[in-house]
């Protein structure tokens, strides 16, 4: 049985029933070795370059003696649940042995590279708790979550375009949603979610959503969306005529066009007209 160390979420490692988190590691040095050893996936750590993430390029006068108290209290720790042969010391560094340690990360990673539609939504299921939130305030950490969040919403964004091909259009709406919440300014998650949302007869959140994102571009990176996703935006608001429901959501949004207007393009005024004329018909 393998020792199953937890990277979303508190850190832990977990044997069978038995389980090290929180203080037990013996401070959060020990911690953060662990957590330093399971991001590098197999590949052993230096002391040296583990001491300079650790300390984040600052690391000490007599720090290989302390790096190495450290390794002793993570070993402490994981040996009163057995799962000390996982942690290896090799030549000059240390290592999680890949034959006696699954990190959850590296699962979600690799559910994510390989295995398709359900492989992307278990990797987000695994990662719902966040990665490494006790450990936000060093650079190592954050340099992890960006990658990871890239990666994740990237292979979010292409299972959302498949699931949109294969008409699972509530799945393309779940995943395009877990790729804009990794990475706001991506258009072509935008895209899909506007595509699902007006597959399941919810055009006005398609354009609720790409109000949202078009003003994130606006006072974030002064730009305007895409033409594609403008297009896109366009043709779905001239399919809201019938949407009785969704009139309160559509009187909002055409006074945040209006209030916009010298920017819209001249298809998007004359739809917005169309809309306008139709609210008013209805209002009257």
């Amino acid at each position: 049985m393998k020792s199953q160390v937890r990277l979303f979420g508190p850190t832990s490692v977990r044997l069978g029933e038995r389980r090290v988190d929180g203080t037990a590691f013996g401070g959060n040095k020990p911690r953060q070795v662990l957590a330093l050893l399971a991001l590098s996936e197999g590949r052993p750590l230096g002391r040296d370059e583990l001491a300079d993430q650790l300390w984040e390029g600052r690391p000490p006068a007599g720090h290989v003696t302390t790096l190495q108290g450290y390794v002793c209290l993570l070993r402490r720790a994981l040996a009163a649940i057995d799962a000390g042969p996982c942690l290896v010391t090799t030549h000059g560094g240390y290592l999680l042995d890949p034959d006696h340690v699954e990190v959850d990360l590296t699962t979600a990673r690799r559910l994510i590279r390989d295995g398709g539609l359900v492989g992307v939504m278990d990797g987000l299921e695994i990662a719902s708790a966040g990665l490494l939130p006790g450990d936000h305030c060093t650079a190592w950490a954050d340099r992890a979550c960006e990658e990871w969040d890239r990666e994740l919403a990237q292979a979010a964004r292409d299972a959302a375009a498949g699931a949109n091909r294969a008409g699972d259009h509530l799945a393309a709406i779940r995943l395009s949603r877990a790729a804009l919440a990794r990475a706001p300014y991506s258009e072509g998650a935008l895209r899909e979610l506007m595509v699902a949302l007006g597959a399941v007869g919810q055009p006005a959140e398609a354009l609720r959503a790409f109000h949202v994102t078009r003003q994130q571009l606006r006072a974030e990176l002064g730009v305007e969306p895409q033409q594609a996703t403008s297009d896109l935006y366009v043709r779905l608001l001239g399919t809201t005529k019938g949407c009785t429901a969704d009139a309160p959501l559509l009187v909002t949004l055409l006074m945040d066009a209006l209030r916009d207007v010298s920017r819209a393009s001249a298809t998007e005024q004359e739809t917005w007209t169309r809309v306008g004329r139709m609210l008013l018909s209805r209002a009257g």
